[in-house]
Formats: C-alpha cells, sequence, structure tokens
C-alpha cells in the first residue's frame, strides 16, 4: 500500500512536470539594442510603453527596454513566433536605428514574470551599478564584445537591471 502511494505520487509529479515543459515549450528570451532618432522625445518613449504594455498583455510577453544617452537595450520573452513577428515589426520601426540582434535562446522561465513592459531610463548612478556587466565607457556594448556565452552574461546583466528597477 505504501509503496502504491509513492509511485502514484510520482506518476503525479512527472505529469506535472510534463505539463510544465509543455507549458513553457517555444518559450524564448530575445535581446537587442538600437539608437533612438534625434527627434525622439521622453514623451513619444512613454506612448510607445503604454502601446507595448497592452500588446504585450494581450500576447503573454514580458521583458523590460532600458535607455541611457539615447541608446536602448531591451530583453522579450515570450513564445518564439510572437517574439519573431513582434522583432520584426521593431526592425522596421522609425523611431530607431541601428537596431542590432544581441542574442536570442530558448528558455524555461522568464527573468521578468511579473512585467509585461518595464521601462528605465538609467542615470549615471545607475550605470555605475551596471558598469563591469554591459556597460562601458557609458555606452551600451554589445553582448557578443562581453563572452561566447551571451545567455550568462544577460542573465547577470539583466538581474542587476531589475535590482535597479525595484529600486
Amino acid at each position: 500500500m505504501e509503496n502504491n502511494k509513492l509511485s502514484k505520487r510520482g506518476l503525479f509529479l512527472q505529469v506535472l512536470l510534463i505539463a510544465y515543459q509543455l507549458k513553457n515549450k517555444g518559450m524564448i528570451q530575445l535581446t537587442y539594442t538600437s539608437i533612438a532618432t534625434p527627434l525622439l522625445l521622453m514623451s513619444d518613449i512613454e506612448e510607445i510603453i503604454k502601446i507595448a504594455k497592452k500588446f504585450n498583455g494581450k500576447n503573454k510577453i514580458t521583458g523590460c527596454l532600458l535607455y541611457y544617452k539615447r541608446r536602448f537595450i531591451q530583453i522579450l520573452e515570450g513564445e518564439e513566433a510572437v517574439i519573431e513577428d513582434l522583432y520584426a515589426k521593431i526592425k522596421q520601426d522609425k523611431k530607431h536605428f541601428n537596431v542590432n540582434l544581441l542574442y536570442t535562446n530558448e528558455i524555461s522561465e522568464r527573468i521578468f514574470p511579473q512585467w509585461s513592459m518595464v521601462f528605465k531610463e538609467l542615470d549615471n548612478n545607475q550605470l555605475k551599478k551596471l558598469t563591469g556587466t554591459l556597460l562601458f565607457e557609458d555606452n551600451l556594448i554589445r553582448f557578443s564584445e562581453i563572452t561566447d556565452k551571451p545567455s550568462l552574461a544577460t542573465r547577470l546583466f539583466w538581474k542587476k537591471a531589475v535590482e535597479i528597477i525595484k529600486t
């Protein structure tokens, strides 16, 4: 009888694990950088964020957008097809240029599960907190210049970004 309970519990846990894996199948993170056009105002960025939050909420996309000295760095998380379609639209947007895909990676869990899109304009103090991960001499730089394992570099960077956003 005791053995039967253990095997039922083990089977139940296996089913839960498979269900979790199926639920998260095809989920990716996509990270890119870009440069804001010279005429882009903070009010324009606020409108972009407003639209992104609504769209992302409907499409189960989460992520973060950082902004410093006219440069953006963004991570998007969600279903692969949805993220790829969104990124194709982002590349065509005339509000920024030099859109540079840093990496895309399959994931099993999100870094930003609670945020459909969080935005943070960095100041010099916050920039110093990120220095040593992906920032150098006040400029956002490419992940590929840091490491050949971008997912590790990305996780460290976004972990620090989350700390800054929460403060």
